[in-house]
Parts: structure tokens; sequence; C-alpha cells
């Protein structure tokens, strides 16, 4: 992860290459050579919840930067410099990785509309923070204020989502869940940091969006949080909702999508992100980042046993030199996608912090964000 740094400017990669297929002789070949706000703010919370605080300190300063003439209308990814130009093209010179084409260089997911990204920034920038109160600065304090007044007043809009689906847009539950991340952080910072800004809207939005998820993208037929509000799908993307402190680990509601993933979307341990069609040809692999993500789900519900299980065998997916690709096929074990990719190795730090945190304090009782769950970490992981 701390190779995936930028020293001169601080921006995170979310992998080094472009092109390595989901699916061999597929055409889900991206370009991973840039910076995703998403990618980059849960690569700063592994490296900081195990006392790599540099990384953050650059990153905020490269955010800074970036956002000072553009927050309102901030992209999702740039280049390492925080170029906004990312226009996608293909090579059709080149055959590709074992025959799968197109090679593409750019990215034209950078123009889609992913409403996360405010609750990823603001998320990081809670944890940096409470670690390094003065950190902040003036620039950095205008920046997260206009990010959470975007996420109070976008909130409603359908959007690509996390998995930047070239579908149309919808009100993806995951969207919805980090907006209300933004306003959550946004209102803890400003007794932390003295962040100001339109609190009462803050607080008025962020509780409304919780009822909208509990009411709308919980479906009691299926037994799980849903894809998108009001749609019946499944989608691993809910397991995000006791990391960030929504709702605990240990809740019926989270015990039952868990079980429901578990058996509708994962196979011998490992998980896909869902199961539905995303407008594109072909099918994919079981993510990675997910895996690790039931996982953690699962340690700090208390079943340890099932949680130790799955980690083993999904970290023992992993090459020669330790390294994870975006995707692992579960029938040959093969590793496909990006390589190495960061959103990877993050999950496997989160999800072995997880089971060591569970085994010393016990399951979740209470919702708990990823920071104040860093503040009770196992004593001997700081």
């Amino acid at each position: 992860l701390s190779l995936l740094t930028y020293e001169p400017t601080g921006a995170l990669i979310a992998a080094p290459t472009t092109s390595l297929p989901e699916a061999i002789g597929g055409v889900r070949n991206w370009d991973y050579r840039y910076t995703w706000l998403r990618d980059s703010a849960y690569i700063l919370y592994a490296l900081q919840s195990i006392g790599h605080h540099v990384a953050a300190g650059g990153f905020f300063g490269w955010l800074e930067r970036l956002c000072l003439d553009r927050v309102s209308d901030l992209q999702i990814m740039y280049t390492i410099d925080g170029g906004a130009d990312l226009t996608e093209q293909v090579l059709d010179h080149l055959e590709g990785y074992r025959g799968s084409r197109p090679v593409r260089i750019g990215n034209a997911a950078s123009g889609q509309r992913q409403l996360d990204i405010y609750g990823d920034v603001l998320d990081a920038a809670y944890l940096h923070l409470r670690e390094q109160p003065d950190a902040i600065s003036p620039g950095l304090m205008r920046t997260l204020g206009t990010l959470a007044d975007l996420a109070a007043t976008r909130w409603r809009e359908p959007d690509q989502g996390i998995w930047e689906v070239r579908g149309g847009p919808q009100h993806f539950l995951y969207s919805k869940l980090f907006c209300w991340v933004a306003l959550d952080r946004a209102i803890h910072l400003t007794g932390d940091v003295g962040l100001t800004g339109n609190v009462a809207a803050w607080r008025r939005e962020r509780d409304l969006i919780r009822r909208t998820i509990l009411s709308e993208g919980y479906d009691r037929e299926l037994g799980a949080f849903t894809q998108a509000l009001g749609q019946p799908v499944l989608d691993a993307a809910a397991l995000a909702i006791p990391m960030v402190g929504f709702l605990p680990a240990t809740d019926p509601r989270v015990q039952s999508t868990i079980d429901q993933i578990m058996r509708q979307l994962s196979t011998d341990g490992l998980v896909y992100r869902y199961r539905t069609d995303d407008g594109l040809p072909d099918s994919e692999a079981a993510c990675v980042l997910c895996s690790f993500w039931l996982v953690d789900t699962l340690a700090h519900s208390g079943r340890l046993d099932e949680a130790r299980a799955i980690f083993e065998k999904v970290a023992g997916y992993a090459n020669d030199v330790g390294l994870l690709a975006e995707e692992v096929d579960p029938s040959t074990g093969e590793l496909l996608g990006n390589h190495p990719q960061g959103f990877s190795h993050l999950a496997l730090i989160q999800a072995a912090l997880g089971i060591a945190r569970s085994d010393e304090h016990g399951a979740e009782a209470r919702a708990q964000t990823m920071a104040q769950r860093w503040y009770q970490a196992p004593s001997d992981s700081r």
C-alpha cells in the first residue's frame, strides 16, 4: 500500500496496471493507474490503523490542493498530479493479456456521478484528525464543510454507485449510506476540530437519510439490505453498513444480510459483488475486497470461527510474494483483474484487525465507526 503512494504529490493509485481482465477473454478491462478518492480514503484508513500517519498527511495535502478551486464539481478520480482528463481510449493494436480485448487507457468512469465520495473523504479525515487534530488548515476546513453541504443537498439523486456500473443511474444504498457518513463525520468534526457549517441542516439530513435507508433499503422478504432502495436485489456493498457505524454488526438485520450474502453471493468463502445485469457483457470473478469485508463483519458479529476460516481461505490466494489482485476465480484459484490492487490489501488489514479486535473485546454490541474501532484496537496492533 505504501508503494501505491506517489510521494511528490501524496496521491494514492488504485493499482499500477491497466487492462488486466476480470475474465480471461472478456471485455471488463479497465485502467486503474489513477487516484480514486474512495480507494485512497480506504487505503489511508488501513495505513493509519497500523500507525502509518505520514501517508495520510500527504494525501490530505494533495486533496486540499486539488479541491480548493473545484470542490463543488469534484470528480471521483484524478491523475497522480491532480489532472482531470482521463479520457478513455482503446488501443486496438494490442492483443491484451491472454487475448483479452480491448486494452484501455484512461477511464470513462471518471465522468460518473458517485455520491459516496463525500463520505469517503470525510470518514478518512475524521480518523486522521482525531489522531492529529492540529493537521487541519483553513483550506481543508472549507473543503470538508463544502463536502458535507454537497452530501446534504445531493443524497436524493441517483448515481452509478461504488461498482461504477455502466448502465443507468440508480438510488444505490451504498451511496446513500456514505452521504450519511459524510454528515455524521462532519457533525463530529464540529466538536473535535471546530469545523463550521450549517450543522442544523447536516443533522436534519443525516437523520432523514437514516430513516430512508431503514425503511426503503431493507427488504424483509429478501431478509437483507439491498443494492438499491426499493429493489429486492442483493449486493455485497451492504456489508459496509456495520463497518461505518450505521448499525452494530450484531443487529438482526445485519446478521440476516450476512447470511443471505453467504448463501447467494458466496462460493467457498469468496464473495461476488452482485449477480445482476450491470450493462456489460461477460461475467466477473469473486471480489477480494468483498470477501474480506465479509470476514470483518463476521468477526465483529462474534462469529470468529467463520471469520478466521474465510480469512485464511482468501489470504491463501495471494501469489508467491504475497500480493493479491482485484478478483479470484473460485473454480481455479486464479487471480484476475488489475494487480496488485490496493482495495484488496487494505481489506486484508481491516479483516485481520477485526478478528484481533473482536477476539479481545468480543462482539460489537453498539454501532462503531472505523475510527472508534481504531481507538479500541487490540493492544498489540499499534
